[in-house]
């Protein structure tokens, strides 16, 4: 009777923790944790997504730039497309490159490149498909190497296509890969929210405390036994004076 009554209360608090929040469909695609509707509370998810229109839009950080969604894997793989990157590439002048970044998200497996506006570094590459905004190489540079005069930029690792020599086709369609500790949607389903401040996990909010998530994956062990012993004691109190 105990373990039923645990139950209840833990099952309650979850749901009143996650009002709001449940799994939708956008378009042709059926989603879930981490990602959510924009009439949806922010604690529902990690990337917003737009379902208004006919093909749905993604926010990869929050107040972010809105890329269309082309497919989603059960994987947590999502393809998007970069419209304005894909108008660049339509017309050819590549104007947007020189502002192209993605944001950079600790969810998100993302590869760093350098651009450069010399050419002293060897192994550089430009775009094929670019006129004019494509003369600035790129480097593929390691934390050993001098990157002085370079900028750091965040692309997906399916970026760019090498074609002959030092030249590459850049590509506005693109697929990301989402990585989450099972911790976090441990927190969610506990009615957190996942955050990450470097190289730490927190949940915030959630029905177990307040928590910080070790990279270890080893967060919830104390504060949920708490939990678990003080609501037994308020349990076996309510049942003595019911006697």
């Amino acid at each position: 009777m105990l373990f039923f009554f645990l139950f209840l209360l833990a099952a309650e608090a979850r749901s009143t923790k996650r009002t709001g929040c449940k799994d939708f469909t956008c378009g042709e695609h059926d989603f879930k944790f981490p990602f959510f509707r924009t009439d949806m509370p922010s604690r529902c998810g990690l990337f917003k997504l737009n379902c208004s229109a006919n093909i749905p839009e993604i926010q990869l950080e929050k107040d972010g730039k809105w890329y269309t969604v082309k497919s989603v894997s059960q994987a947590n793989t999502i393809t998007i497309i970069d419209p304005r990157l894909n108008q660049s590439l339509t017309t050819g002048g590549c104007s947007d490159l020189s502002s192209f970044s993605l944001p950079d998200s600790p969810w998100l497996k993302l590869n760093t490149l350098y651009k450069c506006n010399n050419s002293s570094r060897k192994n550089g590459f430009s775009y094929a498909n670019c006129r004019g905004e494509g003369s600035s190489l790129y480097y593929n540079l390691g934390d050993d190497h001098d990157v002085s005069g370079c900028s750091p930029i965040k692309t997906p690792e399916s970026w760019v296509t090498p074609k002959n020599g030092n030249l590459s086709d850049v590509n506005a369609t693109f697929s990301l890969h989402i990585e989450l500790p099972g911790n976090c949607f441990r927190c969610h389903n506990n009615g957190g929210e996942c955050t990450k401040v470097k190289n730490n996990y927190r949940c915030v909010g959630a029905n177990t405390g307040m928590n910080t998530m070790k990279h270890d994956h080893n967060f919830c062990n104390s504060t949920c036994k708490t939990f678990g012993y003080m609501t037994i004691i308020r349990l076996l109190s309510l049942c003595c004076r019911t006697k």
